[in-house]
């Protein structure tokens, strides 16, 4: 039994970085709408979020985007922030894609330096249950919403 589940979370989270990559397809596209679709189907099932964690993180960056582009650019800030401090550098493509630096630059010029080195700090501590159900609700709302 104990292989068989290694298997089925093994399985999981191939399934989940392929629909990671498409959602980051998407985000480099500018298509929000989709990216934000790809991820609430694919986050969704990821319970408990704690057995996934790995893959999880890399899904940060894409929300952070989303997040900018509903014009929640502190939130957004605090999702990009997690994301440079919890991903380990040695996994992490956040410092190789050329969009998150077009992202962190957009939100300084949004946010006053005050406020973007509030967001950053604060992002620091967030805790990743927390933010994948908040924006997996607020998702859903904004889908109700154009619905």
């Amino acid at each position: 039994a104990g292989q068989r589940s290694f298997d089925y979370a093994s399985n999981v989270s191939v399934r989940f970085s392929s629909r990671l990559a498409l959602a980051m397809a998407y985000v480099g596209l500018s298509d929000f709408e989709k990216s934000q679709q790809v991820l609430l189907e694919s986050l969704d099932f990821l319970h408990p979020v704690d057995n996934y964690r790995g893959v999880v993180y890399l899904s940060i960056p894409m929300l952070a985007a989303i997040r900018h582009h509903w014009g929640q650019s502190y939130i957004a800030t605090e999702y990009l922030s997690m994301a440079f401090h919890h991903l380990p550098k040695s996994q992490s493509f956040i410092h190789k894609w050329q969009y998150i630096d077009e992202l962190k630059q957009a939100l300084r010029m949004t946010l006053s330096p005050t406020d973007f080195e509030r967001a950053w700090t604060g992002g620091r501590s967030l805790d990743l249950t927390t933010t994948i159900q908040d924006f997996l609700n607020d998702a859903r709302h904004a889908q109700e919403m154009t619905e």
